[in-house]
């Protein structure tokens, strides 16, 4: 699973800053302690002088106990009520999708923001605070999430 999480992120910092060649973020993976890797991607403001905005999701999956599903968890399944079945097709994958496609959208219209934005792709929702807070404090931010901080 560590491994799974591990590619994954990677793959998605890859497929995101090199995929279509016009997103040209800059791409850094840290490795936060064995087997998981946080990726952030950086599109830098027009005044990179004022707060950023940090966008933030995981990309790991929980387990899977076969006889707890309807259908194979590890093939994606759409009944005839368009319901998908399939394992991590919820959660935060949905809420990764649109950061990515609402920037894709926004530069292919040529728009730029005068905030720094940051993507952030954690290995997991329960991750150590302590990585976290590492990076909050180098850089500035004046959003996270839907949270304001108060500075």
């Amino acid at each position: 699973s560590h491994l799974c999480d591990l590619i994954h992120v990677d793959i998605c910092c890859l497929c995101v800053c090199f995929g279509d060649g016009n997103l040209h973020f800059s791409c850094v993976s840290l490795k936060v302690c064995p087997g998981r890797v946080v990726s952030i991607m950086t599109w830098e403001g027009t005044e990179p002088q004022l707060k950023s905005v940090l966008l933030n999701s995981h990309t790991d999956v929980v387990p899977v106990y076969q006889e707890h599903w309807k259908y194979d968890a590890f093939k994606a399944f759409k009944d005839a009520k368009g319901d998908i079945y399939a394992r991590g097709s919820q959660d935060m994958k949905c809420v990764t999708i649109q950061y990515i496609q609402a920037v894709r959208k926004l530069k292919a219209q040529g728009w730029k923001p005068a905030r720094t934005v940051h993507l952030m792709f954690v290995p997991g929702e329960i991750f150590p605070s302590w990585v976290f807070a590492t990076f909050l404090h180098s850089c500035s931010l004046c959003f996270f999430l839907n949270n304001l901080l108060k500075k």
